[in-house]
């Protein structure tokens, strides 16, 4: 299962509401969920976010699906970090993961 990068917007402040975006091909998801965590650039999780999936629909392409859903930036020091989001079926039979960097100004 192969997933494009995740959209959202580059620079974010803490409590913020953040759309995100998340294109999927060939996913095959029933019951779809997503799952969010903010990393530090090593790698190391500092907070998991909680990811409403707000919509889903089929892309222009056969096997794409694009899925649309919020999340509220946690109260977090000001700095770069990972934005990385797990989609998957709700009994996590099937996952794909994506990350983006992005800048929380405060």
């Amino acid at each position: 299962h192969d997933a494009l990068p995740i959209s959202a917007r580059p620079e974010m402040r803490s409590g913020q509401q953040v759309q995100v975006s998340l294109v999927a091909y060939n996913s095959d998801l029933l019951s779809p969920v997503a799952r969010g965590s903010l990393l530090r650039e090593n790698g190391d999780r500092v907070r998991d976010v909680e990811i409403e999936l707000l919509g889903h629909s089929s892309g222009s392409v056969a096997g794409m699906d694009r899925y649309a859903g919020t999340f509220v930036v946690p109260s977090l020091d000001p700095g770069r970090y990972r934005l990385e989001v797990t989609l998957g079926d709700s009994d996590l039979s099937t996952t794909v993961k994506s990350a983006i960097p992005v800048r929380i100004t405060g």
